[in-house]
């Protein structure tokens, strides 16, 4: 028999290590229990076989997330995508200053309620570029990206069909807009390119099918008309109302460019409620989201912009002899689109905590070191003095 040996010393020639025999010990033939010629690795290890992680899920992965929660990548792989989303967000912010579409055409700065839409817009792509350039998430920004983008690109549509209407569309503003738009979406497509982004699954839960409720209710609602103005002429004790902004009243181009919208909108978010990791498709919801909310928040600032009497067939000369008075207020649409969104915007979040409680639930404990400093295994507990022949 082979004395144990001491705790940490190297077993000599012909000797098996402590804790790992190499074979079962001497006695009678026949069948009996096998012992592991090595302490095992996978099963006890976030290195399982090739390209998977605990519980045989995607390499980097978290359990109830389902995220491939890879290493951060270094900042040199994402610097390029982060410079991209930079320069859409410089490109947005010089679109404010030149001509843009309207009538008459004048620059973003000039008018509160274009001033929203576009501080909006640039506060999601300047969110997307620091969380690419910090690595807080990389794929959380090019997701925040990808959605916003979605959505933006039908909003530009709408002004620069509208633009045509008036014009012959040369505003600069729009453009400049349009391609700020072109380098986002390349900066998306370079920053998904250094991280995995996942893949849509079957929906589970109830979660998925209210964020899809949710987000086809968004879209219904952003349809009819939101502006109801209101005139009266007290001295003829006479009034009446008018509602703008129903998309189907729109000329042809005009109304394809809305639906453009709310298509792109749909196929964020109801592509985001069934993403695999739920984190990657919340962030996405969310910059959906903050586009259709530049347009909430916009007619807000509406409210405060001058109707012309010509609105209601009437000279400036004949409103005033009559004591007309214009007011401004917005329809039942636009508070159900508004209800909408924020339920969307709650259940993508509430969906978001939940995947990390049970990520944070599910996570594997590996065990801590041995007696020995080597990785701890199910066997530590044999007892020392059970010494086992060499070979």
């Amino acid at each position: 028999m082979t004395p144990p040996l001491p705790t940490g010393a190297p077993p000599e020639a012909g000797q098996p290590a402590p804790n790992y025999p190499a074979g079962p010990p001497s006695g009678p033939s026949g069948p009996g229990p096998s012992y592991p010629s090595g302490p095992p690795s996978s099963l006890y290890s976030t290195d399982g076989p090739a390209g998977t992680g605990p519980a045989g899920l995607p390499a980097g992965s978290a359990p109830g997330d389902g995220a491939v929660g890879a290493p951060r990548p270094a900042f040199s792989e994402v610097a390029l995508g982060g410079v991209l989303l930079l320069v859409c967000l410089g490109l947005h912010i010089g679109a404010m200053f030149p001509p843009y579409p309207g009538l008459p055409a004048s620059p973003v700065v000039s008018s509160s309620w274009e001033i929203a839409v576009y501080v909006c817009l640039e506060i999601g792509w300047a969110l997307a570029a620091l969380l690419v350039l910090s690595r807080t998430s990389v794929r959380g920004g090019a997701a925040l990206g990808a959605g916003l983008g979605a959505v933006e690109l039908g909003l530009l549509a709408v002004d620069i069909a509208n633009g045509f209407q008036v014009s012959n569309g040369s505003e600069a503003g729009a453009w400049l807009a349009l391609a700020g738009l072109g380098f986002g979406a390349a900066g998306v497509l370079v920053t998904a390119s250094t991280v995995p982004m996942g893949a849509p699954q079957a929906p589970r839960g109830r979660s998925a099918l209210l964020m899809l409720l949710a987000t086809f209710a968004v879209v219904l609602a952003y349809l009819p008309s939101w502006d109801k103005w209101t005139a009266v002429a007290p001295s003829l004790k006479v009034s009446n109302s008018v509602t703008e902004g129903n998309a189907f009243a729109q000329p042809a181009v005009v109304m394809a460019a809305v639906l453009v919208t709310v298509i792109g909108f749909a196929f964020v978010a109801v592509l985001g409620s069934v993403w695999y990791p739920v984190t990657v498709g919340v962030w996405a919801t969310a910059g959906a989201v903050i586009a259709i909310a530049s347009q909430l928040i916009s007619a807000v600032f509406q409210l405060s912009e001058a109707v012309p009497s010509t609105a209601f067939g009437v000279s400036a000369t004949q409103a005033r002899s009559v004591g007309l008075k214009i007011s401004t207020s917005l329809t039942g649409w636009w508070e159900a689109d508004v209800a909408a969104t924020v339920l969307l915007a709650l259940l993508a979040l509430s969906s978001a905590l939940n995947a990390r409680k049970t990520s944070a639930a599910g996570a594997v404990e590996l065990p801590g070191p041995s007696g020995n400093g080597s990785a701890g295994s199910p066997h530590d507990d044999w007892p020392a003095s059970h010494h086992w022949p060499g070979s």
